[in-house]
């Protein structure tokens, strides 16, 4: 018979190790945000802060320190990316080598040259009456849609004009790359993934994050969840933990695995 110190871990590991990455302490992160095109949008700032960061404006991307920041946020807009963002792409792609934490939503999805590491991935922009741009299907479960700010499913991210803007075809996502959420399509249409690259991390989706964050007129079913639950579960993606808490969970985790594994074998 296992112990009573046995059984308390095993529980602890295997069933409330999400919970505990969920209240992890982050580390005191400087998040840089930018919107193409309109770099004066302060409509990160609300997700940002509720995560206990500290936003920092990019005023102009041209010379943003990105090494400055821990996280970059990053909003485009319909129709393309402005020349100054492309110029600063191999910039970004520095940033993520590393060991930094990027964060795009493309409703451009137009230049997969803002990918770190993801020039071959085929990005498909969607029109706004497209029928798959306002369905949104949840591929992986991940912070982004089960995160501490709530639950989403794919039927509270849909309905908007558009949900999505465009979609990247999963088949050429970057190695190691997990797809988090799908349009109407299905799978093959991946509109939310992320992936590691080097020291760090990036987070790409196709949601026009500018458009519900800023435009009056976005009352669209899903804005809410968008803006207060989505928006905020991205930081909590993308914010890294402090170094002592990594280490505690790891530690946690391989415990659990040990004592799974002793109970399996006792029970064969």
């Amino acid at each position: 018979m296992r112990s009573s110190m046995q059984t308390r871990w095993t529980g602890l590991t295997l069933a409330g190790l999400g919970a505990l990455a969920l209240s992890a302490p982050v580390r005191a992160q400087k998040v840089g945000y930018f919107t193409d095109f309109t770099p004066g949008d302060a409509g990160p700032v609300g997700a940002i802060t509720a995560n206990g960061l500290t936003p920092v404006a990019i005023n102009d991307i041209t010379t943003f320190d990105f090494a400055s920041a821990q996280i970059v946020l990053i909003d485009t807009v319909p129709g393309g990316l402005s020349l100054e963002l492309q110029n600063r792409e191999s910039d970004l792609a520095a940033f993520v080598q590393n060991g930094g934490s990027l964060i795009i939503n493309d409703a451009s999805a137009t230049d997969s040259g803002l990918l770190p590491g993801g020039a071959g991935v085929s990005l498909v922009p969607l029109g706004a009456f497209d029928p798959n741009a306002s369905i949104v299907n949840v591929e992986t479960a991940s912070l982004l849609t089960d995160g501490p700010f709530g639950h989403l499913t794919g039927a509270d991210l849909s309905g908007g004009n558009s949900s999505v803007n465009g979609y990247a075809d999963a088949a050429t996502l970057p190695v190691g790359a997990v797809s988090l959420l799908s349009d109407g399509a299905g799978a093959a249409q991946s509109v939310a993934f992320s992936y590691g690259y080097g020291a760090g991390s990036v987070l790409y989706t196709t949601v026009p994050l500018d458009f519900y964050f800023s435009d009056p007129f976005a009352n669209d079913p899903p804005k809410t969840n968008f803006v207060t639950i989505f928006a905020p579960n991205e930081l909590a993606l993308a914010a890294v933990p402090e170094p002592g808490t990594v280490a505690l969970l790891a530690c946690l985790s391989m415990s659990g695995l040990t004592l799974a594994r002793r109970r399996s074998h006792r029970a064969s």
